[in-house]
């Protein structure tokens, strides 16, 4: 037994006082010696000193910066290189992807209304819809009345707001719900996998995890269940391998449904590109 509250004088110490028979001690032995060898400590250097009211994340280069609420963007040298005539919102303005740039474009809003400012600062896409998310493969879910549809760059409805909810596409599909069942558009707006799954997710290289009487598996592009609902639950595809769990354990499967890393582990996470 060991006693979490116990002070250790380092983290090998911590790893020392762990069971020997436990996977997460193999684990934690096994990173803790990969950072002795790999890691070093990161340096720093204040490139934007601090000087505005708030500051949002870089995105395509650029960071929404508010001064006396006054809306501007600066470079990563701390210039300002768009200026606008916007206030930010101090309601809306928090919700993620706002103010931020994507394809070009930053949604924000005026009052309870959303549009699209582009580089130069000025409105590509005015404020008019109650919703709008950040563009994707060249097209942004907006929200009128309740229902979802989408957007091109140039402010064109091009899938009419209809649906229940809606997500982002990605990889040209884009997940939807129709009387409360899921499936899948494609760019035109047509229903190319009905909507008949309870829960299902967005695809990533080319397969979406989706739940089956109680199961998850995953479908391909067709709607066709290509892996067995075989498993308590999954994760996205990343690397050609995804996170799967049984029970309490954890292991990665390939694209082809095959177990290449038993569920052995009691925690883990997906593989990313480093």
């Amino acid at each position: 037994q060991y006693d979490f509250r116990q002070r250790y004088q380092s983290a090998r110490a911590v790893l020392d006082a762990l069971p020997n028979s436990t996977n997460s001690r193999a684990m934690a032995v096994a990173s803790f010696n990969l950072l002795l060898q790999e890691a070093k400590p990161p340096t720093y250097t204040l490139l934007v000193a601090p000087q505005f009211e708030i500051a949002r994340d870089f995105s395509e280069g650029l960071a929404a910066v508010v001064s006396d609420r006054q809306l501007t963007y600066i470079n990563k040298r701390g210039t300002v290189v768009i200026t606008s005539t916007v206030e930010f919102d101090w309601i809306n303005g928090w919700r993620e992807g706002a103010y931020q740039f994507s394809q070009g474009l930053a949604r924000v809003s005026v009052g309870d209304r959303w549009g699209y400012l582009n580089t130069e600062g000025a409105f590509a896409i005015k404020p008019q819809f109650d919703g709008a998310e950040i563009f994707a493969d060249g097209l942004a879910r907006i929200e009128l009345e309740h229902r979802y549809g989408y957007i091109d760059r140039q402010g064109n409805v091009v899938i009419a707001p209809t649906f229940d909810t809606a997500d982002e596409f990605s990889e040209g599909l884009a997940r939807v719900m129709v009387q409360e069942k899921y499936g899948f558009i494609d760019k035109t707006g047509r229903l190319v996998i009905p909507a008949h799954f309870d829960v299902v997710h967005s695809f990533s290289q080319g397969l979406a995890r989706a739940r089956v009487e109680g199961k998850y598996g995953y479908i391909d592009r067709t709607g066709t269940l290509c892996i067995a609902a075989d498993f308590d639950d999954t994760f996205s595809f990343s690397e050609g391998m995804a996170l799967v769990r049984n029970g309490n354990q954890y292991g990665f499967i390939n694209q082809a449904g095959q177990v290449v890393i038993a569920l052995q582990f009691e925690d883990a996470i997906r593989l990313q590109r480093a």
